[in-house]
């Protein structure tokens, strides 16, 4: 395009700073757009020219931020920048006060790093050897790469934060009430859900982050209970990997929620790499290996499966925390603790909000 055109041609398209720069440097075009990417991080060409680009607040093209202008009629929204269309100097505060962060998903590394930022002394906490709740699996499916990056930088502020990371430590009420803290931010997931399905008690079942992350055998049969967005970027994944995938969900519609322009794609890989996908079941029960349920024709179906998948989300278990809140002075909920349903978003906004609010 750029050989027969005599007037300057601009590239665009979630083009990378090296992609951008070989482009301009070889004559392909003379200039380079950036779009998403200034939505999530403002600053991205100046932390680029100042050789920071650990800093850059990565864009996971989630289409949230068309998502929420197209099909919402919203105002514009980004996943990975609670600050979007709020845009303000953390400034610090008066008092430093001691805060502890229980959890590592995102929104317990956005509190974190927000109230660090303001000025208190923030220790963070979390059970597993590795920063990122589900955040670490989410980044595993096909196509999802980008998530792997934001994960990246929030690691990274925690350390220019200067946040005090403590891993391997799983906290309890008694722990954290202990420590004397000032502030709390509780992010520490939900229990998965177990549905209630005749026969379900007797066979063994594995989460999807657990399929995901390789900590749990997966057999060369699978049965993925639960058609949300973890279901089906679940059943990606390990369809890749040679497996043998029947998705069912009690729904009529999988992923009713999640973004079309990203809904669609997903759909089609999974019908071309051959998932058997059943929505709107009903009369569902297990007899031992064998999943028996009526199909929305109404027809019997038997799944045979080595391996029982539960994408089925949580139940946050927050009365267990809730105890603290007679004995600290200020204590948050953030995450799927508190909004089990939501996704990255939601934690991210919820974990700004409580870090300022500290």
């Amino acid at each position: 395009i750029k050989k027969g055109l005599k007037v300057p041609m601009i590239a665009v398209g979630r083009i990378t700073p090296e992609e951008g720069e070989k482009a301009l440097a070889e004559g392909w075009a003379d200039f380079i757009a950036i779009g998403r990417s200034l939505i999530a991080d403002p600053d991205y060409c100046n932390k680029l020219a100042e050789g920071r680009p650990e800093d850059i607040r990565t864009c996971i093209c989630c289409l949230e931020c068309i998502n929420h202008i197209i099909y919402k009629g919203v105002p514009l929204r980004c996943s990975v920048n609670p600050f979007c269309g709020m845009e303000e100097e953390i400034k610090g505060v008066s008092k430093s006060k001691k805060v502890i962060v229980v959890g590592s998903g995102p929104g317990g590394m956005e509190a974190a790093r927000v109230a660090a930022l303001l000025g208190h002394r923030v220790t963070l906490y979390e059970k597993d050897s590795q920063l990122g709740g589900l955040l670490r699996s989410a980044a595993l499916p096909p196509e999802k790469e980008d998530i792997g990056e934001f994960l990246a930088y929030l690691k990274t502020q925690m350390t220019k934060a200067k946040v005090d990371v403590c891993l391997g430590e799983e906290m309890s009420p008694a722990k954290v009430q202990a420590l004397k803290p000032e502030a709390v931010v509780v992010a520490c997931g939900a229990a998965p859900f177990t549905p209630n399905i005749e026969g379900l008690n007797q066979v063994k079942t594995i989460t999807a982050e657990k399929a995901l992350l390789g900590t749990a055998e997966v057999g060369s049969r699978v049965l993925i209970i639960g058609g949300g967005l973890v279901g089906l970027e679940t059943a990606d994944d390990l369809l890749d990997k040679g497996k043998t995938v029947t998705i069912v969900d009690i729904l009529e519609k999988l992923a009713p929620d999640m973004v079309p322009l990203l809904r669609r794609p997903l759909m089609d890989r999974l019908r071309k790499k051959g998932a058997k996908i059943f929505p709107g079941i009903r009369k569902e029960k297990f007899q031992g290996r064998r999943f028996v349920f009526q199909d929305q024709a109404g027809a019997e179906q038997v799944v045979e499966a080595d391996t029982v998948i539960l994408a089925t989300g949580g139940r946050p278990k927050r009365e267990e925390w809730a105890v603290l809140e007679s004995k600290v002075p200020q204590v948050h909920f953030v995450g799927d603790i508190s909004d089990p349903q939501g996704g990255i978003l939601e934690a991210m906004a919820n974990g700004a909000r409580v870090g300022k609010a500290i």
